[in-house]
């Protein structure tokens, strides 16, 4: 992980690409798509600095509760709190496993925040990944794949 520190975002937008090919994923047409990935992943390359709570994925509902309260903009939260559970279902899945988390229960709030951020904020992207919200999960773990297994 440490060579990926540098310049992290051109190597995941590397590994996306290579998923998407290997999986029949239009990359071109997906382009938001992918950038959008691309620098979720990049932000969370050290997660103790993406999340300030240490990246506690049960606790990801009171983080959202709190950062709602505390900060000005509820979207962001929504939006925060949506790459952090695409995040975790695609690269750390087993998480869910290990804490008897129910992986289908976070992946329709991770789906419907997005939808939520989509829907205030006219975004087609954040709109397309509501809709596609199991195709992203799959390309992170298919880039989990090639990176970290």
């Amino acid at each position: 992980m440490v060579e990926l520190l540098g310049d992290a975002k051109p190597f995941f937008q590397e590994k996306i690409r290579r998923v998407c090919g290997r999986e029949g994923v239009d990359a071109d047409a997906r382009f938001l798509e992918l950038e959008y990935l691309s620098d979720v992943l990049t932000r969370h390359v050290n997660p103790a600095r993406a999340f300030r709570d240490g990246g506690a994925l049960d606790r990801v509902v009171d983080l959202l509760v709190r950062e709602i309260e505390a900060v000005l903009s509820e979207l962001d939260a929504y939006q925060a709190a949506a790459d952090k559970i695409l995040f975790y279902q695609g690269i750390f899945p087993e998480v869910f496993r290990r804490r008897r988390m129910n992986i289908n229960f976070y992946a329709a709030v991770g789906r419907r925040f997005y939808g939520v951020v989509g829907a205030h904020r006219e975004s087609p992207l954040f709109r397309r990944l509501a809709d596609d919200y199991p195709t992203w999960r799959f390309i992170l773990s298919g880039v989990r794949e090639d990176i970290i297994v």
